[in-house]
This record gives C-alpha cells, sequence and structure tokens, in this order.
C-alpha cells in the first residue's frame, strides 16, 4: 500500500492585541498526504478514474483537519511548472474549501499567470480575489526586506527585550512566577486583562487587512469572459 508522506509546514502570522505592537508568531503545522490511485474500482465491477488528487489529514491550531485535494489545472508544456489546487476540507468546528497554487518559485512566474487567471475562472473562481502567500523566507535578503510581515516586531520575551542578555538569562533562572518582578507580573496582568475585553471581531479584522491581494496584469486579465460566471462568495 502507498505511505503517506509526512510534511512539515513552517509559517508566520502577524497579529495585533490590544495595548501592543503588532508582532510576527511562527507556527508549523504536521499533516500527513496521501496520493490516490489513479483508478479505482466503481460499483459496477469496473474501472474509473479518480477524480481525488489525494487527501490529508493534520493538525493546527489544536485542530485536527481533514481535507481532500484536486488538481484542476497545471502548466502548458512551454510555461513553467505549477498545479492548481483545489481543496475541501473539514474539522470538528466546520467545513471550508479553498484553492492554492503550488510553484517551483517564491513568487507565481509571469509566464504562468495568464493560465492560472483562466483556469481560476473556469472553475468559478474569482481570481481577483486571490491572496498572494508571502514567502519571504525564500525571497532575497533585498526582496525579504519590503515584506510587511517581515518589518513586523517579533514576540517579546516576559522582560519585553526579546531573547538573549543578561536579563533573559536572568529571568530564564527563575523557577516560579511569584519569583518574577513585580513590574512583570503586573505587565502582565494588564494584558490578561485586556485580552479579555477585547473584540476578537477588531483583531480578526486587522489580520484580515493585512491580506495582499494578487495583481495581475491588465494583459492577463483580458480572458474569454464567455468563461463560466465566477461566483459571487
Amino acid at each position: 500500500a502507498t505511505q503517506p508522506a509526512t510534511v512539515d509546514v513552517d509559517f508566520s502570522m502577524i497579529s495585533k492585541k490590544s495595548g501592543r505592537e503588532a508582532q510576527s508568531n511562527e507556527f508549523r503545522m504536521h499533516e500527513k498526504l496521501l496520493f490516490d490511485q489513479e483508478f479505482v474500482s466503481s460499483s459496477a465491477g469496473g474501472k474509473m478514474k479518480s477524480r481525488r488528487t489525494a487527501h490529508t489529514e493534520g493538525r493546527m491550531f489544536g485542530l485536527t483537519f481533514w481535507e481532500n485535494w484536486y488538481v484542476i489545472g497545471e502548466n502548458k508544456p512551454n510555461e513553467p511548472e505549477f498545479k492548481f489546487i483545489y481543496y475541501t476540507g473539514k474539522t470538528l468546528q466546520n467545513t471550508y474549501n479553498g484553492a492554492f497554487v503550488y510553484a517551483r518559485q517564491p513568487e507565481l512566474p509571469r509566464e504562468a499567470m495568464n493560465s492560472v487567471y483562466k483556469l481560476a475562472r473556469e472553475a468559478g473562481m474569482d481570481p481577483e480575489k486571490f491572496c498572494r502567500i508571502r514567502n519571504a523566507c525564500f525571497l532575497s535578503d533585498r526582496d525579504a526586506s519590503l515584506e510587511p510581515a517581515a518589518q513586523m516586531s517579533t514576540a517579546a520575551s516576559p522582560a519585553g527585550g526579546g531573547s538573549g542578555g543578561s536579563g533573559a538569562s536572568e529571568l530564564a533562572r527563575l523557577n516560579t512566577w511569584t519569583e518574577f518582578p513585580l513590574q512583570i507580573r503586573a505587565k502582565a496582568l494588564w494584558f490578561d486583562i485586556l485580552d479579555y475585553v477585547e473584540d476578537p471581531m477588531s483583531a480578526a479584522s486587522w489580520m484580515y487587512d493585512q491580506q495582499q491581494k494578487m495583481r495581475w496584469d491588465a494583459s492577463v486579465m483580458q480572458v474569454d469572459r464567455a468563461s463560466p460566471a465566477v461566483r459571487s462568495d
């Protein structure tokens, strides 16, 4: 039997809580990816081509998720390699769906944009609502310095001065909360109060505003308008 591939994905998300500067938080997602057989048995006993390309199971933010992946398009022979993936998923809380593009480069090659745009429209999606993934870790230092996410401050240590230094070493030596200086405990308590009374919708709206929409060239957007109408959702 085909063995699942173990996939670890490192990513960061920026957040801004009440009374604090925006910060970048690092995460790692674990999932198991299993590619389906190209042909499956039908109810009549014959063989039929599998519609699903792969399925995954993983865990993120404390929730287990299950997803079905479908490769609905790919590059032409004269274009840079890419795969257009549509997925459906669920957790114990809800269901969801979406799409993304796998490419060999951190930024989607310009030569592939026309095909990606057209594939999205043909699948009933609105490519102008697609968001750009900021693969800053794969870009050069010059390009990464332009990324808003890279300009966000990192999560502060309990001392508020970042990691390293004699102050951080001294705090690391402490074993119980009561051994921490009163100023640090008071600040932590104040942040706990702010978190408790904060409207979660405001924080979510701020994060949503940090998204960067895909930038399509005008020539790319001149696709056949006879394509199926895109969904409004």
